[in-house]
């Protein structure tokens, strides 16, 4: 677009902004119709490498067939673990009954067909008279809490269209057991929340009618619940979970307009930056949109071809389904893609949606306040809940099933009884042994060790020799204090630091500090500190791709405002020190890890708002678990394989484990993070298992490793409370469920690993798709366990196994600054800590 036309559109934007305030009024909302959520099939992808997984190799034969999830990956009998002291924990998960013990099952036919799905639920929906209003109809199946009269039932309706008559038949399938009922059941809480007046938003139900307001950040927070019904090995239960929804008060047409009137010049390529990727709220409907571009050639008086085949303009549109009036005719439209399966395929409706920026709400944190410390900070007050509160809203969303009619009459109509919160027997693991220089000792609940990490020195230190300080002139000073601390904080952990070659740059220009950096880069330079005065995601990814592709040094950005502080000079500086020491070979601390030959492997993915895609592989190579070797991949088009990828980074790190130790490792443990849903764990199974078992191959013809795949889920809303003199805290680190709150056809185990003082904890979940180590599961649950101590970027345990950690850093460094991968010379280094 030329400067006149952004010119003109930033005019026109402007005149409609003030007609759209001039002329604002309430929208009416819309509840979204729930959709009946069908079983997703194995694909033929997923059936043609199925068979070519053994027998009889560590995991059983997968079906062919199409099965749920629960049938692929079969739990042995006795898969739990018995370490630790047995301790009760409240969980958010409630029993489920059903004095029924299931539901009938009908096939329903038209004749002639009746293609719409909707037409056809309607024409249904005449009949309950004859079927009851107790039913869930999908289009083609129904399902009743009681069994009809007859076998087969015909009843007809008339076509509104075209007056024909059309019969419809009802035949009786066969009778449903509760655990085949599991959609039913949550298509029936659907109806439960909409009669707690809750609307949904993408997945989730949400208050509107109770929003917490921070207007200083144009924000409106609404509060929800997250419920989900599945079988599990305790039987039917109940999950559910207290959580809220971050919408702007501003449209997307306002943020254009803010962007306009910043910089007229840049609009269009500013207003890509800031809104691709972003996740928007049509209010009229309810529905979340992701942003995948803008056009800049459709306006709301563009057209397009309905259902029924007429066109017809966006502005007749909204006018007609739901009474909006557009007040600005001329501004672009938003461009929101159908999101692919992972299987491929494309779920229901039109592949590209076209949004009106005026009728769409931002959802979410913006950069801007996300990098708001004291924003956060005001958010995160008034939504951290702690575990008294989590619980008690909890039990308000029982009570409320409980007391409202209309919510207790469609449960009670399918025979179906919500219970108290689960209590659940689990086990506190021991604490684990850790080693410092010249310490020993048993990491105690708090689960931090700064202090011994202080008092024993770094396990491993690298003295700091040969190094560049570069910082702006008027940061001299700083850089000078700093240069003090350094030199007295890091004697005593072990670490002798030089004088290094300090580089003053003139100016705060990005170019200034790349030049001076390249300059004085050589081959015997160990590290290169620099010292910016402001945060600028564009100097950072400059500075770093230099340092991590161009000239491969270990580098590290610190802020001025950071080492600003004299009383807190010495303890950053001793934080600064340590990643420094990482980031050149050394090692802070260890934990006894009894399995020899062994190396543990993290996988991680990181995915950014372009579709670009970051696969990373961290792997261990010694006894200690002290030095990792860490590779990237990048997809630069989604239609890309990504598992090539992995296989040639895995490959890498298996002959570099051959190249320090003389064997190849005995035994490997694979933690693969990132994994959202059940159907990619499935996915993952049945693809990348075959991808380990071909980079065996390649390594060596008779090379058999004892090999297990853990898939690690942080995004989980299982809850584990701890009860202390008759209050609900959190669970402490080290608490493990393996049983009831499972899946019963998994070998899978929840675990606390954090030590969280404010809001709740959430534990992570481990569920092993494949093992032919041999290992107990008290071996395996307390392996996973160490991992969590040994990430060196925090003298405390993390959420996740170290390698997986480690693999979100580097994938995040490569997808965010670097864009490509980072020097094999960095590999064997945590150069991206």
């Amino acid at each position: 677009m030329t400067e006149t036309g952004r010119s003109r559109r930033g005019a026109m934007l402007l005149k409609g902004l003030k007609k759209l305030e001039a002329l604002r009024s309430e929208e009416k909302s819309t509840t979204r119709k729930a959709k009946n959520p069908k079983q997703r099939a194995l694909n033929d992808v997923e059936t043609k490498l199925a068979k070519e997984i053994r027998l009889g190799d560590g995991i059983e034969h997968v079906q062919t067939r199409k099965t749920p999830l629960s049938n692929d990956l079969v739990k042995e009998e006795v898969q739990l673990g018995d370490s630790g002291e047995k301790a009760l924990f409240q969980t958010n998960y409630v029993r489920l009954t059903n004095s029924l013990g299931g539901a009938f099952q009908y096939a329903v036919s038209f004749r002639p067909h009746v293609e719409s799905s909707a037409v056809r639920i309607a024409m249904l929906r005449e009949h309950e008279g004859a079927i009851g209003t107790a039913n869930i109809f999908d289009g083609t199946s129904l399902y009743l809490p009681i069994q009809l009269p007859q076998t087969i039932t015909n009843v007809t309706s008339t076509q509104q269209t075209d007056g024909a008559v059309v019969t419809i038949s009802i035949t009786f399938v066969k009778f449903v057991k509760d655990d085949e009922c599991v959609f039913v059941y949550n298509l029936l809480l659907k109806r439960v929340m909409r009669c707690l007046k809750m609307h949904m938003i993408g997945r989730h139900y949400f208050d509107s009618s109770a929003p917490l307001l921070s207007p200083q950040h144009k924000l409106e927070i609404w509060p929800g619940v997250v419920t989900n019904i599945q079988k599990y090995e305790g039987g039917l239960l109940l999950l559910c979970d207290a959580t809220h929804k971050y919408l702007r008060t501003d449209t997307v047409y306002q943020v254009m307009y803010d962007i306009y009137d910043r910089s007229p010049q840049t609009f269009e390529e500013e207003a890509r930056g800031v809104l691709i990727g972003h996740t928007v709220l049509t209010r009229y409907n309810d529905r979340t949109y992701r942003i995948d571009d803008i056009d800049w050639n459709k306006t709301p008086t563009s057209s397009f071809l309905t259902e029924s085949g007429a066109r017809i303009t966006y502005i007749g549109h909204y006018r007609r389904t739901y009474g909006i009036e557009i007040k600005d005719n001329d501004q672009p439209l938003l461009v929101s893609r159908n999101r692919r399966r992972i299987d491929g395929t494309l779920p229901s409706g039109p592949e590209v949606f076209y949004l009106v920026p005026e009728l769409c709400t931002m959802t979410g944190l913006i950069d801007e306040l996300r990098n708001d410390y004291r924003g956060i900070r005001d958010i995160a007050l008034q939504t951290r809940l702690s575990p008294e509160d989590r619980v008690q809203c909890f039990n308000k969303f029982l009570r409320n099933v409980e007391e409202i009619e209309a919510a207790r009459n469609i449960l009670s109509s399918w025979g179906i009884k919500l219970h108290s919160n689960l209590e659940v027997e689990g086990r506190k693991l021991p604490a684990e042994r850790l080693s410092v220089k010249t310490l020993k000792f048993d990491v105690g609940a708090g689960a931090n060790w700064s202090e011994e990490l202080s008092r024993g020195g770094m396990l491993v230190p690298v003295n700091l020799q040969n190094w560049l300080l570069v910082f702006a002139n008027n940061d001299q000073n700083r850089a000078v204090e700093f240069l003090r601390a350094m030199q007295e904080v890091c004697p005593p952990m072990g670490m002798k630091v030089k004088e290094p070659t300090m580089l003053g740059v003139n100016d705060e220009r990005t170019d200034s500090y790349v030049r001076a950096i390249r300059d004085h880069v050589n081959g015997r330079t160990q590290c290169v500190v620099i010292i910016v005065p402001t945060s600028r995601d564009d100097r950072y990814s400059a500075i770093k791709r230099l340092c991590c592709i161009e000239k491969p040094v270990p580098s590290q950005v610190l802020l001025t405002r950071t080492i600003a502080h004299p009383l807190k000079l010495k303890s950053v500086t001793q934080k600064i020190a340590l990643q420094v020491n990482c980031k050149l070979g050394g090692e802070l601390w260890s934990v006894d890890i009894p399995l020899k030959n062994l190396m543990v492997v993290g996988i991680n993915v990181y995915y950014d708002s372009s579709g670009r895609c970051v696969g990373a592989v961290v792997a261990s190579m010694n006894q200690k678990m002290t030095r990792w070797y860490s590779r990237t991949c990048v997809r630069q088009l989604p239609a890309e394989p990504l598992m090539d990828g992995f296989q040639e980074c895995f490959i890498a790190a298996l002959k570099k484990y051959k190249e320090l130790n003389g064997v190849l490792p005995g035994r490997i443990v694979v933690y693969r993070d990132g994994v959202r849903d059940e159907e990619q764990v499935r996915i993952i199974r049945l693809s990348e298992l075959l991808l380990f078992k071909s980079a065996f191959e390649k390594i060596a013809k008779d090379y058999r490793p004892k090999f297990s795949l853990v898939v690690v889920q942080t995004r989980i809303h299982t809850r584990m409370f701890s009860l202390e003199n008759g209050n609900v805290v959190n669970a402490l680190p080290g608490s493990i469920i393996d049983h009831t709150v499972t899946k019963s056809r998994l070998y899978d185990f929840y675990l606390v690993s954090q030590r969280v003082t404010q809001g709740t904890v959430t534990p992570s979940y481990f569920i092993v798709i494949y093992d032919n180590s041999g290992l107990k599961p008290n071996h395996m649950q307390r392996l996973s366990y160490k991992m969590t101590h040994m990430y060196y970027n925090w003298p405390g345990t993390v959420r996740v196994p170290a390698p997986c950690q480690y693999g979100h850093k580097i994938a995040f460094l490569v997808g965010q600054s670097l864009h490509q991968n980072a020097s094999l010379k960095l590999a064997d280094k945590l150069f991206y800590l």
